[in-house]
């Protein structure tokens, strides 16, 4: 892709041509998601109401059943996309496996936490700092979402 100067050196409106494609593309893919909404086929809806008050997305790993947990939440889901809601007006949809990623990289540093202790089925789950979250989401679900710290050692 060429770089916003080059576009104009060249005597093309930055703001139409390519600009224009990648919005379109963008606006196709929403009304994707909201078609998915709709249907239910690609698109699993979870609500945090605790997110806002504790600045943590908790991702529900598995539940108890009669006595053990079993797995449950994003380890069972069949779903391509999330739409976390994180408060009454805010979403962030991201696609599974990027957050499965996001959630791995924080449960090996330990950010687990069993949650809906008090309901008939409590279960286990990790929590994702939401300062952090759409940072993490958008890079490469190939890489770590944070370089691991650099040991120097004598």
């Amino acid at each position: 892709m060429t770089s916003v100067a080059e576009r104009m050196a060249a005597g093309r409106n930055p703001e139409w041509d390519i600009d224009w494609e990648i919005g379109k593309n963008g606006e196709l893919f929403v009304i994707d998601l909201i078609q998915s909404l709709k249907d239910g086929t690609r698109v699993e809806t979870k609500t945090d109401i605790w997110a806002a008050r504790t600045g943590n997305l908790y991702i529900e790993y598995s539940c108890r059943y009669f006595g053990e947990y079993k797995p449950s939440g994003i380890a069972v889901t069949t779903a391509e996309v999330w739409a976390l809601v994180l408060a009454t007006e805010v979403t962030v949809f991201a696609p599974v496996d990027r957050l499965k990623a996001v959630a791995r990289y924080y449960y090996v540093r330990g950010y687990t936490k069993n949650g809906g202790i008090n309901g008939t089925h409590p279960t286990w789950g990790v929590l994702i700092p939401v300062r952090n979250l759409l940072g993490d989401l958008m890079r490469p679900p190939e890489l770590p979402p944070r370089p691991q710290p650099l040991v120097i050692r004598p």
